[in-house]
Parts: structure tokens; C-alpha cells; sequence
């Protein structure tokens, strides 16, 4: 067995912060941290298709901890600490 330690790099670099969630969709991999930070990428890891900060959002939450993710064919769910809910469309 061939391990790849490249691509663990490369989460690290692009995620900072506590991973909460690793959850695949249709168009590769999405990446959330407790700091209210959402990655999504490539299956191959090597490109961010989008980043999304919920602190950047026009919305107020009481908390923006992360806590859990669910992802659906159409959708994104977030859960924060403190019982925020979050759905995002998939477009």
C-alpha cells in the first residue's frame, strides 16, 4: 500500500483551523471548520472550487462554530454549537 502524506498537506494549507467535516458531493470534496469556514474542492484535492466564510455572509447567527455537516444532492446543511442552521444550494 502506497500512502500520499501530499494531500494532507495540502488540506492543512487551505484549512487552518479544527476540520469538523470531510463530506464528498458530486463535484469533489467539501471541507468545514469550526471557524465557520467551508472548502469546497476537487476530488483530487489540488484546486478550491469555492471557499465560503459564514462570518462574510449577509445572514447574523448566534453562533458560528460549526458543529456538523449534511450534504445532499441538491443541498449543504450546516449545524452550528449553539443550534444555528445553515442550508446552501447547490447551483
Amino acid at each position: 500500500m502506497d500512502l500520499n502524506f501530499q494531500q494532507g498537506t495540502l488540506i492543512e494549507k487551505y484549512t487552518k483551523e479544527k476540520c469538523v467535516n470531510i463530506s464528498n458531493f458530486e463535484f469533489g470534496v467539501i471541507i468545514a471548520t469550526s471557524s465557520a469556514k467551508i472548502t469546497f474542492m476537487d476530488f483530487t484535492l489540488k484546486r478550491v472550487l469555492k471557499s465560503i466564510d459564514l462570518c462574510d455572509t449577509p445572514y447574523k447567527l448566534v453562533d458560528y462554530n460549526i458543529a456538523n455537516v449534511l450534504v445532499t444532492p441538491t443541498k449543504l446543511l450546516l449545524s452550528t454549537i449553539l443550534g444555528d442552521i445553515v442550508e446552501i444550494q447547490f447551483n
